[in-house]
């Protein structure tokens, strides 16, 4: 016996109201869309927003789930209502106080709701990991106010320590750095880690949830996104100063400064792909 199709389910009266939510919802929220978009485009090397990537990452997971959507049968929730109201709520509060932000994210819960009592509740479930990831298209800079400077004194504080273990003598004050009679600079808000630390939680959690089956190791990955994006941050920092004794400040501060942010990133990744691996053995039957 065959799954059913849920295209088969869907009339074209659906097709036509779905088509014109989506063209309303995007009458309602345009002015947070406009802003969106424009801080993607205006901080697109500074953002600390995965920003037009997220929503690419959300349809590409549910492509990866085609064949699973097909099988669910279309029905309907009287609870998508009570969700869309919330979210139309929130956004109309959110404008009052010009906070795009919050509507944004009310957007996402109104189609969380739209989905809900469009097609139920198995397919909101199966769905809702896509749809939640949207977050993280959210523009994010208000976090640098939050945890930049302490992210920047992290830093500092540790690469600062391992520069002394290594043999040089150090002086830190604040988030400055002075490598004695060799180099002295600043771990500056662009270097405090933190557009690495939400990238990388934004991939944590897409690679997490493709590549693990269990929650409890998905969770054990997106725990690990925090210290590694620290330490690779701590690592660049020692390799900019480990530049500078070689080559001078000048060559530590220009073209390595800039690819630096690549490398730590490839850094991260790296590590995140070998915690996935090791996550991936544990509970396998050894082969005999």
């Amino acid at each position: 016996m065959s799954a059913p199709d849920i295209k088969s389910e869907w009339k074209r009266s659906d097709i036509t109201a779905l088509v014109v939510l989506c063209a309303i919802a995007g009458v309602v929220f345009y002015k947070p869309f406009v802003y969106m978009v424009g801080e993607w485009i205006t901080y697109f090397h500074s953002s600390y927003s995965p920003g037009p990537f997220v929503p690419l990452v959300s349809g590409y997971i549910i492509w990866l789930k085609r064949d699973t959507i097909k099988t669910i049968p279309k029905s309907s929730s009287v609870w998508g209502v009570f969700v869309a109201i919330f979210a139309l709520i929130m956004h109309l509060l959110a404008q009052r106080g010009d906070l795009q932000r919050v509507s944004i994210t009310a957007f996402i819960i109104l189609t969380i709701g739209i989905v809900l009592y469009m097609a139920g509740k198995k397919m909101a479930m199966e769905l809702l990991f896509p749809l939640c990831f949207l977050i993280f298209m959210v523009p994010m800079e208000f976090l640098d106010g939050m945890i930049g400077v302490k992210l920047r004194l992290i830093a500092s504080t540790m690469a600062g320590f391992a520069l002394e273990l290594l043999g040089f003598n150090i002086i830190r004050i604040g988030t400055q750095i002075e490598m004695v009679g060799i180099f002295k600079f600043d771990v500056a808000a662009p270097c405090s880690g933190l557009k690495s630390l939400v990238s990388l939680t934004a991939l944590t959690f897409a690679f997490s949830y493709l590549t693990q089956k269990k929650n409890w190791k998905r969770i054990v990955m997106i725990a690990f996104a925090f210290p590694i994006a620290i330490f690779a941050n701590v690592f660049r920092i020692i390799i900019l100063g480990l530049i500078a004794t070689a080559f001078g400040g000048e060559a530590a501060l220009g073209f390595f400064h800039g690819f630096s942010g690549f490398f730590l990133f490839t850094f991260a990744l790296l590590a995140m792909t070998g915690i996935g691996r090791v996550l991936s053995w544990i509970g396998k039957k050894p082969q005999l």
